[in-house]
């Protein structure tokens, strides 16, 4: 007897069952919970620029609405992962808060992530030409061929 079928399915239960059928993964092993913590908001600002309408136009289209599906999965996949390492979402503040398993909040990621690695971005000063550089009046040789 299949007691799968009387089983009660949440509308995250669906969201989980089509990331499986998609072939949406999350692995968190060898991250740490703050490195989950920075996914999650990064996949979660993802999937509210997809949404935007600046972003879809007036209609949303396939590919926009593939793409939100799977942030959409994904977000719940890390969401899972956050709460089996003992920590939460707070859904009730824009944007989520995560909270440790120690109920301290893990700020969103504050710095720009380059080639899958964390690191500072400071300005360089320079300082800029005062005038433009100005053309030389070369003359022509007798081939034709302009310095």
């Amino acid at each position: 007897m299949n007691h799968d079928a009387d089983r009660l399915v949440t509308r995250t239960g669906l969201w989980l069952q089509w990331a499986e059928e998609h072939g949406v993964r999350y692995d968190d092993s060898g991250k740490s919970f703050d490195d989950v913590a920075r996914d999650y908001h990064q996949t979660s600002d993802a999937y509210r620029e997809l949404l935007t309408p600046e972003a879809r136009g007036d209609v949303l289209s396939v590919t926009h609405r593939a793409a939100a599906n799977t942030a959409y999965a994904r977000a719940l996949l890390i969401e899972a992962a956050i709460e089996r390492r003992g920590g939460d979402l707070d859904l009730y503040v824009d944007p989520v808060q995560v909270r440790d398993p120690h109920g301290r909040i893990v700020p969103p990621k504050q710095r720009p992530e380059a080639m899958g690695e964390w690191e500072d971005v400071a300005p360089v000063p320079f300082a800029a030409a005062e005038e433009p550089a100005q053309q030389h009046d070369a003359r022509t040789t007798d081939r034709g061929y302009r310095p």
